[in-house]
């Protein structure tokens, strides 16, 4: 009985010893090859952005590009005028002479102040191409005295008008080039040498305008 016990545990032992031996971790391996990369993962959630900075403050409008000399628009600024004789400016017109019809005392309009008043011209205040234009009304006890009107500045006379008889109204007008400083009036020709006649203010004008 004793030795079968002994058997036995000796038996027990061995198997003991034989586990032990078997769970025991050998030295570590060298590592292995790395493996294939895993599959991506999800795309994770994107981060907040910072606080917007705020917009500068608006810079002041630009100066405008400039036109002209001086830069600004150009403002229009009509240069005319209109004169007319009076009643009382009545001048003689002797048979076979030329005289200037300065008759003109009342004034209409002048934007530009270019008419004289003591000699009775325009004077023009800026060069340019106008319009002139005037009536000289002429009375007479006779029919067959002739006249003629003309600017000084039209030399050949082209611009002119030739009428007969006792109580009539001459008239002229034109376009001409007229530089600054220029003196601008009216010569009245009798072409009769042996009848005088009256120039009368009554009904006699000039006016002129800037064209550009």
């Amino acid at each position: 009985m004793k030795t079968t016990f002994k058997l036995t545990r000796g038996i027990f032992f061995l198997i003991f010893l034989v586990l032990s031996s078997c769970t025991k971790e050998g030295p570590e391996g060298p590592m292995g090859a790395t493996g294939p990369a895993g599959p991506q993962g999800e795309q994770g959630i994107a981060g907040q952005d910072g606080a917007n900075g705020q917009d500068g403050i608006d810079g002041e409008p630009g100066v405008d590009g400039r036109n002209g000399v001086d830069g600004q628009d150009a403002e229009f600024n009509p240069i005319y005028f209109k004169v007319a004789g009076s009643g009382f400016a009545v001048k003689d017109l002797n048979g076979g002479t030329t005289i200037e019809a300065d008759i003109w005392e009342i004034i209409g309009y002048d934007s530009a102040n270019g008419f004289n008043r003591s000699t009775k011209r325009y004077v023009v205040q800026e060069t340019g191409y106008y319009f002139l234009q005037a009536y000289i009304r002429q009375s007479n006890n006779v029919t067959n005295a002739f006249f003629r009107l003309h600017f000084n500045i039209d030399v050949n006379a082209r611009f002119n008008q030739i009428v007969d008889g006792d109580d009539t109204k001459i008239n002229v007008s034109g376009i001409f080039y007229l530089t600054e400083g220029q003196e601008v009036f009216l010569y009245l020709r009798n072409y009769s040498s042996d009848i005088d006649v009256r120039v009368d203010g009554t009904g006699s004008w000039f006016e002129g305008y800037k064209i550009n």
